[in-house]
């Protein structure tokens, strides 16, 4: 029961007000001033109809056309906007990924990127798609109506030249609908006259971390060495990132027989595969991992080095960044094997302290 508490509460910190994460940006006023101004990071979802931003006497909410857009330094571009869809029209906070002689837009509902081209200077529609379902034999299968592309060669009908672009383009999506919208706008004004904004992706940025941990409870007090390896996800929340290593240490095995006591040494491999949740950007980050890890013993018995056994376990932890610069930051975490999927008598169910020296490295950015 104390095992399944700490796991509801690991997971219950993954809805942690955005609040507390801010981003450095500009609000753009009905009026066209640009104010810069930190920007509360809410995810894509929860943008859509909400902005707010951090004020001298709090924090200040807008809706869209009560300003004009806002924008991230790190690039992302939102502006008002009236959404036509085919069942309902909506204000929003759109994104540009493109802006030209015709725009193209961005924004997620539910658990989906959506995308819209401009009508007017207000109004933007979205690009309709659909799965339809088949049955065949009693089995169902799914395929894309093409809906998407009757609709693009339409919008896009004084530039003939981009109708095989569109014909490849199978769901909408970013990549293809960004090339298609940039090559239209390059081909009608001229390349470089008319597009005066392309999104560009966000960068994927690697942390690698060099950690040592100790048990905090085994009676060994076991010291692991190794190496973290993190990827951010952007697309997923901003605040999450998987991470995966590898941790050694080296540790003997007492089995009784009769009187004697036999030593085995064993050499102890941990692969976790985690994903970590960082609260926020300030000096100090609250962080909560939560995933999976394997264990690995082997040993060396008469010249072969072979597995003996091996165990699975649920593994979670909780702790905090301290951040000396955008590229070094301390990791300092507590972990806890909070169940065992697959049970070894040789796997220490323990609690470990962790500390590291987490390197981040921005790759650079795509167009």
């Amino acid at each position: 029961m104390k095992k399944l508490l700490i796991l509801i509460f690991i997971c219950l910190t993954f809805d942690i007000s955005a609040k507390d994460f801010s981003k450095k940006g500009k609000l753009i006023t009905l009026d066209g001033d640009t104010l810069a101004c930190d920007i509360v990071y809410q995810g894509r979802k929860k943008s859509l109809d909400l902005v707010e931003i951090f004020t001298d006497s709090g924090i200040k909410s807008y809706s869209p056309f009560e300003i004009r857009g806002y924008k991230f330094d790190d690039g992302q571009f939102f502006v008002s906007k009236v959404l036509i869809t085919k069942k309902d029209t909506m204000n929003i906070f759109a994104e540009y990924l493109v802006q030209g002689e015709k725009d193209l837009f961005t924004y997620r509902r539910v658990d989906a990127d959506c995308y819209a081209l401009s009508l007017s200077a207000n109004e933007i529609r979205e690009i309709p798609f659909k799965i339809k379902e088949v049955e065949i034999e009693e089995v169902d299968y799914q395929g894309s109506m093409t809906s998407h592309i009757g609709y693009l060669k339409y919008y896009f009908r004084d530039c003939p030249s981009v109708f095989p672009d569109i014909e490849r383009i199978n769901a909408p999506n970013r990549n293809a609908l960004v090339r298609l919208t940039r090559k239209y706008n390059e081909t009608v004004c001229g390349y470089g006259s008319c597009v005066l904004f392309v999104r560009k992706k966000d960068p994927v940025r690697l942390s690698i971390e060099p950690a040592y941990l100790v048990e905090v409870l085994g009676e060994e007090k076991a010291k692991f060495y190794g190496v973290y390896l993190s990827v951010w996800l952007p697309n997923s929340d901003e605040r999450l990132s998987v991470k995966t290593g590898l941790l050694y240490n080296r540790f003997k095995n007492r089995e009784k027989y009769g009187d004697f006591i036999k030593v085995r040494d064993f050499d102890y491999y941990q692969f976790p595969v985690l994903m970590e949740y960082v609260v926020n950007k300030n000096f100090i980050s609250p962080k909560f991992d939560l995933g999976f890890c394997g264990h690995f013993f082997y040993q060396d018995f008469q010249d072969n080095y072979t597995l003996q056994g091996g165990a699975v376990t649920c593994l979670g932890g909780a702790g905090f960044l301290m951040r000396f610069s955008d590229t070094f930051l301390l990791d300092v975490e507590v972990m806890k094997d909070l169940f065992e999927i697959k049970n070894s008598p040789y796997c220490p169910k323990t609690l470990y302290a962790k500390v590291g020296l987490q390197i981040r490295l921005n790759l650079a950015k795509q167009k």
